[in-house]
Order: structure tokens, then C-alpha cells, then sequence
């Protein structure tokens, strides 16, 4: 009734691959930097709002949100 092709592998294996590492890269970069602090000891939220204010954004909320990535 169906028919799988085994060639199928060939053509779904390198985009798999290239998934995987983009995924592991992205995981191992994040985990190796967000142990790393500002110099003046700002958070993620009190840096945008410093940088939007000196570029004078003033009608973007910024929230804080737990978790990660």
C-alpha cells in the first residue's frame, strides 16, 4: 500500500544533522555565557532601559520574565 524509499535518509539526514548541531552550538554559547556579569553590574533590564533612554525610546515597556533563553 505505501512505499518508503531509503533514499529518504539520504536527503533528511544532513538538514537533521545540521539541526542538531545549530541546537547543541546554541545550547553550550548561552550556558557559557550567562554565567558572566556586567562590569557595572547592570541586569538585561536595566541595560535596555539605560539604552533606550540614551536613544530616546520612551514608549517601550520593558519586563522582566523568569526563566531561560
Amino acid at each position: 500500500m505505501f512505499y518508503f524509499d531509503p533514499m529518504y535518509f539520504l536527503f533528511a539526514a544532513p538538514g537533521l544533522l545540521l539541526a542538531l548541531y545549530a541546537t547543541y552550538k546554541t545550547r553550550s554559547t548561552f550556558s557559557k555565557y550567562s554565567e558572566a556579569f556586567s562590569k557595572k553590574g547592570y541586569t538585561g533590564a536595566q541595560a535596555a532601559a539605560r539604552l533606550l533612554s540614551s536613544a530616546g525610546v520612551r514608549d517601550v515597556k520593558i519586563e522582566e520574565t523568569s526563566g531561560t533563553l
